[in-house]
């Protein structure tokens, strides 16, 4: 066996060191890996056995999953329009409730458990890795939006997501915009549908390169 899988384990989250220039977070279904493993067909097999649905990566699709390319977008502070007011109606959250982002409906999908989002936020966000946003109305959580992936040389941000109640107010737009003029003294991207890249371009982002969103395939 070429590479050695070296768990580091945590409530709802794995990690795996694929060998000396990859590494593996897992999170109920879906996997990130960074770097390129050693082995793809062993790194396959891994991934089954883990019950793995969805892998993003940069560079390998493992066999047993279809890829498909997900755009990549930069934040250019000097295209993009100044940060909006809080949307009518409805205040901000600077550390909002985690166990109330995680029943924000349409923020999974069911293949990242809520319990074990919610746990991996907490644990980013207490590290100093993570700055997440709110929108409440009477106590109410509207939106989120946040960076969990918080570090000095860049910052991602993800998890954007309107309660159905509140769509069409501006909500992901200010909280984005918000996030993104936050930290635009370092390199800010985020990883969207294709179809968002129009929304997103209005908030002054780029396209910056393609993700791979690998799905399993049945079999």
């Amino acid at each position: 066996m070429h590479t050695v899988y070296a768990s580091c384990e945590g409530r709802g989250v794995q990690c795996f060191l694929a060998g000396e220039l990859a590494a593996l977070q897992v999170c109920g279904q879906r996997a990130l890996l960074c770097g390129e493993p050693e082995d793809e067909a062993e790194l396959a097999s891994f991934l089954s056995f883990l019950g793995v649905a969805r892998l993003k990566t940069q560079g390998c699709c493992p066999q047993g999953f279809a890829p498909h390319a997900l755009p990549l977008l930069r934040f250019d502070v000097r295209r993009a329009p100044p940060v909006p007011p809080v949307p009518d109606g409805l205040r901000l959250e600077n550390e909002p409730s985690l166990l109330a982002v995680r029943c924000i409906k349409g923020l999974s999908d069911g293949a990242v458990p809520p319990d074990s989002f919610a746990v991996d936020a907490a644990a980013r966000r207490n590290r100093g890795l993570a700055d997440i946003r709110a929108l409440s109305a009477d106590g109410t959580l509207a939106a989120t939006a946040g960076v969990y992936a918080l570090q000095p040389w860049e910052a991602y941000i993800g998890a954007v997501e309107t309660a159905p109640a509140f769509r069409r107010r501006g909500c992901a737009g200010y909280l984005v915009s918000l996030l993104a003029h936050t930290y635009a003294q370092r390199p800010v991207r985020l990883i969207c549908a294709e179809g968002m890249v129009p929304f997103y371009a209005k908030l002054g982002f780029a396209r910056d390169g393609l993700l791979c969103d690998c799905v399993r395939t049945a079999t």
